[in-house]
C-alpha cells in the first residue's frame, strides 16, 4: 500500500540521501514498509488536505472450491461463493456522483457533511492495473478467482468504502436488490445498511495532487 508523507528536508541533504538514511532506518527496525520516493514541495503541501483526488481498489476471492494463496493473508476478503457482477456492476453505477452517502458513513466519521461526490465506482474480474502486484507471485488461475471494486473520489468519508463494499457483496449475493441499494442511499441511514467489509482487502492504488 502506498502512502505519502509531509516532512521537513534539511539542508544540505538531499532527497537521495534522505530516502536511504530512512530505509536504513525502517530496515534496522523490522518494519515491513520502505521509503520509494523523496521530493520537495512547497511550505504549504499536506499530504492528506493537498490531495485532489484518491482511487481505492477492494479486492475479494470468491470461490467455493479452490482456497486462496498464502500470497493473498490480509490481502484480500475470502468469499466462499460467486457473485452476481452483472447486478454490482448496475449498482455501482447507482452510487457514483454527488450524495449524500450517510447510509455508508461511520459512526466516528468526524467531517461536517456526508456528501461526497463518487467519481468512479467500478467492479470487474481483472485487475485495474498491469502493474498491480500486491499479489505476486501468484497463479493466473487464482487471480481468475478475484473481484476487484474500484472507487475513485475527491475525498471519501470515514470507512466509506468499506461500507460500500459490503452493501455491493450483499447485491452479489442476491440478499439486496439494486433498487434496494438505491432506496439505502436514500435512507441516509447507516443503520440500515449491511455490515461493512473488513479492512483487508482494501489498497489505496493512487493518490493525484
Amino acid at each position: 500500500r502506498r502512502q505519502r508523507k509531509s516532512g521537513i528536508l534539511m539542508p544540505p541533504l538531499d532527497g537521495n540521501r534522505i530516502k536511504e538514511a530512512l530505509n536504513s532506518s525502517l530496515r534496522r527496525c523490522g518494519e515491513l514498509i520502505s521509503v520509494t520516493d523523496v521530493t520537495q514541495v512547497s511550505g504549504d503541501f499536506h499530504a492528506r488536505f493537498s490531495c485532489k483526488e484518491r482511487e481505492y481498489v477492494y479486492v475479494l476471492y470468491c470461490s467455493a472450491f479452490t482456497p486462496p494463496s498464502v500470497f493473498f493473508r490480509d490481502r484480500v476478503w475470502e468469499v466462499p461463493r460467486m457473485l452476481d457482477i452483472a447486478s454490482m456492476k448496475s449498482a455501482c453505477k447507482t452510487l457514483e456522483g454527488y450524495h449524500d452517502f450517510s447510509s455508508f458513513r461511520h459512526a466516528g466519521c468526524q467531517a461536517q457533511s456526508a456528501f461526497r461526490t463518487l467519481s468512479e465506482m467500478n467492479v470487474s474480474t481483472s485487475a485495474p492495473y498491469q502493474d498491480f502486484d500486491i499479489f505476486w507471485p501468484c497463479s493466473t488461475s487464482l487471480m481468475s478467482s478475484c473481484v476487484f471494486i474500484t472507487a475513485r473520489a475527491p475525498s471519501f468519508l470515514y470507512r466509506q468504502v468499506r461500507n460500500i463494499v459490503g452493501a455491493l457483496k450483499f447485491v452479489g449475493e442476491g440478499k439486496l436488490s439494486v433498487n434496494g441499494l438505491i432506496e439505502l442511499l436514500a435512507a441516509c441511514d447507516r443503520r440500515k445498511a449491511p455490515p461493512p467489509a473488513p479492512p483487508m482487502g482494501l489498497h489505496l492504488v493512487s493518490v493525484r495532487y
